[in-house]
């Protein structure tokens, strides 16, 4: 789980690159974790990842290749930035179903510099023909490319610089071996323990505003110098998600405006079309400094994507 800014990732059903800047704070707020240190659970994991990357800077080297599997929303995602920040790299995303062509791949291949993390999410869903081009560049970080056809086909040799591929599947099982063995360090993502869902102790005493639909509820509250947003569910598939927001001046209670709505944003109540994402928005000194939205049923759509995709459907 996440200390602070709450993951896009986890929250909200659309997928945010790493490299939209803009989509990755919130009023000047990170939304991620940015190093290891901020990161809260997976601690083998995280303690084995230090050490990797430490070992990897300290040979001057580009970390190995890293692949991360376990349920959904569980942080693959930011910890490939993680690991990005933490060797002093840039990190490129991309998702396996977006890359169709061989030459889709090399164009993304070819823009990395040396030791960066090349992040590819449903890794497991790459084309064969495009999987297979990882196998060189993985490797020896060359790149195949065959120009023209038939008799007057060629292969051009490209070099690439030394880079980190980090994978992320929630089948790993549906991974070739060929693939699956030129990763260096397989890792587990496991669900969080209780006692990381909720990192800030709070009190009722502290309690400054809430709100509940349905099953859902966000209780908000004010300690010194934050507010401690904590968003719970008596859904089997929603564990809790906490996050803070620093304040500067004095907040009331009309500074913070907690909308709920359904998956197509509407607003008001319709019989059979629940509203189970709910919008929170804080003002500091006339300033929206958060406009965050928890989606209550991410948990479930991913898990429901997961078997209908497993079922070819």
């Amino acid at each position: 789980m996440m200390k602070e800014e709450n993951s896009e990732r986890i929250l909200d059903p659309n997928y945010k690159s790493m490299e939209d800047a803009d989509d990755e704070t919130q009023g000047g707020l990170s939304i991620r974790p940015q190093t290891f240190d901020e990161y809260i659970g997976q601690s083998e994991l995280i303690e084995n990842l230090r050490i990797y990357t430490g070992a990897a800077k300290n040979r001057n080297e580009s970390l190995d290749h890293v692949l991360l599997y376990g349920p959904p929303g569980l942080g693959k995602t930011t910890l490939a930035q993680i690991i990005a920040n933490e060797m002093g790299t840039k990190a490129h995303v991309i998702t396996g179903p977006s890359i169709a062509r061989p030459g889709e791949l090399a164009s993304v291949l070819s823009a990395l510099g040396p030791g960066d993390v090349l992040f590819i999410d449903e890794i497991h869903r790459l084309p064969r023909v495009v999987e297979e081009v990882l196998y060189s560049a993985m490797e020896d970080y060359t790149l195949a490319i065959v120009i023209g056809r038939d008799e007057d086909a060629r292969t051009l040799n490209l070099t690439l610089p030394p880079f980190t591929l980090v994978g992320a599947t929630t089948r790993v099982g549906s991974l070739s071996s060929p693939l699956r063995d030129r990763f260096g360090i397989i890792s587990h993502l496991n669900y969080y323990e209780p006692e990381e869902l909720f990192v800030v102790p709070v009190t009722r005493d502290e309690l400054f505003i809430s709100s509940e639909e349905g099953y859902n509820s966000i209780e908000i509250y004010k300690q010194e110098n934050k507010l401690v947003i904590n968003a719970q569910s008596e859904a089997a598939f929603f564990d809790g998600v906490q996050f803070t927001v620093e304040i500067e001046g004095e907040i009331a209670q009309e500074d913070v405006e907690i909308i709920w709505m359904t998956i197509g944003g509407n607003t008001e109540y319709v019989e059979g079309n629940d509203r189970i994402i709910a919008e929170i928005k804080i003002s500091d000194n006339d300033e929206l400094i958060c406009d965050t939205k928890i989606n209550f049923a991410k948990k479930a759509i991913d898990a429901i994507e997961d078997v209908l995709e497993r079922n070819g459907m």
